[in-house]
């Protein structure tokens, strides 16, 4: 008889406090919660620099406020930038597309990337 993997995280309680942190971040209560985020997303921009080739297509893993597609949109080497987030949360940022899918499925069926970019998220995977 198979058991099911024991979940790492309550993904439950997890939602509960992003929407929380959510919520002071637009009240303006929390005015600069992704500063470690934007900061890990120039680290990356520079990293990518010395990669001498072009990405056609580049995906974000659940980057949440958008800093990490924002700052590879900006590089010239990248043509194109998808964001694969929670569709319980996440911020939209003009001129990327987001495709919506739950922590724990796949990857959507027929997508491909040259690139894939995770910042602060594969550390939440029940795996």
């Amino acid at each position: 008889m198979s058991r099911l993997p024991k979940q790492t995280f309550d993904e439950n309680h997890l939602l509960l406090r992003q929407k929380r942190a959510e919520v002071d971040f637009v009240a303006g209560k929390n005015k600069s919660p992704d500063f470690l985020l934007r900061h890990v997303a120039e680290d990356l921009v520079t990293r990518l620099q010395t990669v001498n080739r072009q990405f056609d297509q580049a995906v974000t893993l659940f980057d949440r406020t958008g800093a990490v597609a924002a700052a590879i949109n900006s590089m010239d080497k990248i043509h194109r930038v998808d964001r694969l987030e929670n569709p319980h949360f996440f911020h939209k940022i003009d001129g990327i597309p987001v495709i919506t899918i739950k922590p724990g499925a796949t990857f959507p069926a027929g997508s491909t990337a040259d690139l894939i970019v995770s910042a602060f998220s594969l550390h939440w995977s029940n795996d």
